[in-house]
């Protein structure tokens, strides 16, 4: 006798209209996601930029600020501007050719000028100088200090706020030379 195997056969029938909702929906949200994270990881990245390049263009004005007069021969606070934005700082110069060295802003942007000499930007293009403030905090005659404050800020040409920065440094300085402590200049 023969038996007779009957055979299973799995019917092709396709995916249904609701399978097919049902996994579009699941794509577009992995999608969106995926799109959402990107958009968030280069918008940070931007910041992270901008904040960088704040701080590095503000540290390098004030370190220079700082240097210049550390090794000068003193302030010179009857041609310096203090209390006011934007401020200017004088210092005088052992090199004769570079006396006075003279800090101050122009149009948004800090310049160093050795005696006669061009004018010469301490501050990146990119960033903009909003605030320039000298305060005499001197205690004694001898002892003669200027705190410089300084807040530069991304110029924000054709950006958004995302990509911007600004930051505010502050520092006390005083001249080293001829201060009655240090060893004379030969």
């Amino acid at each position: 006798m023969r038996y007779a195997t009957k055979k299973t056969r799995s019917v092709d029938r396709g995916i249904s209209l609701l399978e097919f909702v049902i996994y579009l929906g699941m794509l577009g949200f992995v999608l969106t996601a995926a799109v959402l994270f990107s958009v968030e990881f280069v918008t940070a990245e931007a910041k992270s930029s901008a904040i960088s390049d704040v701080a590095r263009g503000a540290g390098y004005a004030l370190e220079r600020i700082a240097h210049e007069t550390r090794a000068s021969d003193g302030i010179n606070f009857d041609d310096s501007v203090f209390g006011s934005n934007p401020g200017t700082l004088s210092i005088k110069s052992a090199i004769t050719a570079a006396d006075p060295t003279v800090f101050s802003v122009v149009d948004g942007r800090l310049y160093v000028q050795w005696g006669t000499g061009t004018p010469v930007q301490l501050t990146p293009s990119g960033l903009i100088v909003e605030e320039f403030v000298l305060e005499d905090v001197s205690t004694r005659p001898r002892f003669r200090s200027v705190r410089v404050r300084l807040t530069v800020a991304s110029s924000g040409e054709g950006q958004t706020e995302a990509y911007s920065s600004q930051m505010t440094l502050e520092t006390t300085i005083r001249s080293w030379r001829n201060d009655g402590f240090s060893l004379p200049t030969p």
